[in-house]
């Protein structure tokens, strides 16, 4: 079977390949590329299988070395694996023949029924090449080829004088495989802070189809010289991924940058059919959810076109749309349920008619997506607009979900700031610790303190008892009482949080406590039992931090008692050096 020719590269032909069909085998295009090779098998290897032809293609050096397990690794396969992609080592011209013959071979004893390569010059950066492509050769040399086929190359130049081409693929319109939306926009809009792409699939899912993206991702982070983070994020609900770099350098053009990524897309879209791709950049849920603990899928939206159905026929399409067979609606509603939000975005909440067409649009996500606080924010957002405080208040209750109740509290403080106490009572507060992050804890003490003061003492329970509680609840009291100079409110705070566990507390908020509970501070009168029990939840902590000490001896003089004063005097300079009689926040 005939071997497909890379971009300006020279033919090869394989009479013997009657097995195994071969694409873009080549020699090397540069004197130090990127590699990748992709394996789809004629029926699904177990993973034993799978590593064993891994093992093979590395004895061969034919691919890197391949990482260890938990790492963001060449090969994590799943039960059984039906297609893979492997960082491959393209051959010199004097070692292509047998490489590829090496190649056939092993196809066959594998099952191998295609077999793709791909190409690309590295970037600027060695720990790139250190991190993904181990075994690579030095630095790239600029190399000309022709264009050809569906591909072309771009010259980028590198800081030491010397260029290379980078393969390079610009849709045209009309005559591409998939929709691509956002360009040649995005070539004007491109920000350095942040960079990607979304890909829908279609066809059927293919067991090792995340691998394979994940080797995508790396072949194309390889020609950048340097990035602060990079990643893939994969939904498989929806079967969708987003490519994505921050704070990067490229070795080209705002152009070349983007021609490139849409190389990487069109190639991967003859191995994993793509159905739409869009140029947008990663929320902080595709970067950052891993990290704070997040485990579920990230919903992906590589397109839009309910939006341009919307702004063709109207409202009344939307309907009619997302009741159709396409490959958008068959999968989950959550996909257009965030179609709708995009669309009820671009609506202006000041316009009665538009606030009102937004609203039965954010509805509609709701009725879809039961977990769409999003569209809830905008419903409340545009009522309060309109001066509906009244049906807004009404939707909160009706809900009965605390995230949308914490948003109109928002939105009234800006909006209707006589109705922020009504808005605060809509947030359950004693469920807090289950739902509610630091800011929100940080957000709804402030908005009590200001706007329900009464409600304070029984809030501050609640708040507690949240994740990262009672160090805000502690900051907050200290900002009241240095810089507002509201020692009331402070002290209130610091009484529900000066008892909590040392586990959840620092030594410095015993310290700021002590401070703030001093008659000479606070010009409030002497109150002894607060006093005592803020010195005796204190005291233990005074050798971690001896400025407890000298607060503690500020407020033990003012209770009269001289011993105690003294004692506290003598631990502090045991455990801080000469500072003498220094009291200190």
């Amino acid at each position: 079977m005939q071997a497909h020719p890379g971009v300006g590269s020279p033919e090869i032909h394989r009479p013997e390949d009657r097995l195994v069909q071969i694409n873009n085998f080549t020699a090397q295009e540069s004197a130090d590329p990127a590699g990748l090779m992709v394996l789809r098998f004629a029926e699904p290897l177990d993973a034993g299988t799978l590593r064993a032809l891994c093992d093979a293609l590395v004895a061969a050096g034919i691919v890197d070395p391949l990482p260890g397990p938990g790492s963001d690794g060449t090969v994590h396969p799943e039960e059984s694996a039906e297609v893979v992609g492997l960082p491959w080592r393209p051959p010199g011209a004097d070692h292509a023949d047998t490489q590829h013959r090496i190649l056939t071979a092993l196809g066959e004893r594998f099952a191998v029924s295609t077999a793709w390569f791909l190409q690309a010059p590295y970037g600027l950066s060695p720990e790139i090449r250190s991190v993904y492509f181990p075994e690579s050769l030095p630095a790239v040399v600029g190399q000309d080829s022709a264009a050809g086929g569906a591909a072309s190359a771009e010259r980028v130049s590198r800081s030491d004088g010397a260029g290379s081409l980078l393969p390079a693929w610009r849709p045209v319109e009309g005559d591409s495989p998939f929709a691509v939306e956002g360009y040649p926009e995005v070539i004007e809009e491109l920000d350095w802070y942040d960079f990607g792409i979304a890909v829908k699939l279609g066809g059927t899912r293919l067991a090792g189809e995340e691998q394979v993206l994940r080797a995508f991702k790396r072949l194309w982070i390889a020609s950048y010289g340097e990035f602060r983070h990079e990643g893939l994020s994969y939904d498989p609900v929806h079967r969708s991924a987003g490519f994505w770099i921050d704070r990067w350098a490229f070795p080209g053009s705002y152009g070349a940058t983007v021609h490139h990524l849409l190389w990487i897309v069109r190639s991967l879209h003859e191995i994993l059919p793509l159905v739409h791709v869009r140029f947008r950049s990663a929320g902080m849920g595709q970067k950052y959810g891993a990290l704070l603990g997040d485990t579920g899928h990230c919903l992906i939206l590589a397109g839009n076109p309910l939006h341009d159905v919307f702004r063709a026929e109207g409202e009344a399409a939307v309907s009619a749309w997302t009741e159709s067979r396409t490959v958008w609606t068959v999968w989950n509603a959550e996909e257009i349920a965030a179609m709708l939000i995009e669309i009820v975005g671009e609506h202006d909440p000041a316009s009665p008619d538009e606030a009102g067409t937004a609203i039965r649009l954010a509805e509609r996500a709701i009725a879809l997506d039961p977990e769409q606080d999003m569209a809830r924010a905008y419903v409340l957002f545009a009522l309060v607009r309109q001066g509906r405080f009244d049906e807004a208040l009404e939707r909160v209750r009706d809900w009965e979900r605390p995230r949308p109740a914490v948003y109109l509290v928002k939105t009234a403080q800006e909006y209707a700031p006589d109705q922020v106490a009504a808005a605060l009572a809509t947030v359950p507060m004693s469920g807090l610790s289950a739902w509610a992050t630091r800011p929100t804890v940080a957000f709804l003490i402030r908005a009590v303190v200001e706007y329900a003061p009464d409600r304070l003492p029984s809030a501050l329970a609640a708040m507690g008892e949240t994740p990262d509680g009672i160090p805000e609840l502690a900051r907050y009291a200290c900002e009241l009482a240095y810089h507002h100079r509201n020692f009331a409110q402070a002290l209130t705070i610091y009484d529900a949080v000066i008892e909590a566990p040392a586990d959840r507390m620092t030594p410095v908020i015993y310290q700021e406590a002590l401070w703030a509970v001093q008659t000479d501070n606070n010009h409030l009168p002497v109150q002894p039992e607060r006093a005592r029990r803020y010195l005796r939840a204190s005291l233990p902590h005074g050798p971690e931090n001896p400025a407890i000490f000298y607060n503690a001896a500020c407020v033990w003089i003012e209770l009269g008692e001289l011993e105690e004063t003294l004692g506290c005097l003598r631990r502090a300079r045991e455990r801080g050096g000469s500072r003498g009689a220094t009291m200190t926040r």
